[in-house]
């Protein structure tokens, strides 16, 4: 759905774009939690990095296209405390 479409505000797009600039060089691995349709996930993929996405929906999961440096999970991350 267009809401979960980074890409529809500005200010999404500027948290994207800090973002990539921290994975500056590829090949990182990066795990992208809560992937959703993977907007994120094939800017990484298409800037050469190698990229494991989790979401607990499937569907979103499917719409991934097929790629070599792409694993995908289906999984529900367990609730935990970080230190």
């Amino acid at each position: 759905p267009e809401q979960f479409n980074p890409a529809r505000s500005v200010i999404e797009l500027t948290k994207l774009d800090r973002l990539l600039k921290l994975i500056e060089r590829p090949p990182c691995k990066v795990v992208n939690l809560g992937s959703g349709y993977g907007t994120l996930t094939e800017l990484l993929l298409e800037r050469g990095h190698q990229v494991d996405a989790v979401d607990i929906s499937m569907n979103a999961l499917k719409r991934l296209k097929s790629n070599s440096r792409l694993r995908t999970f289906q999984q529900a991350v367990p609730r935990t405390m970080l230190e």
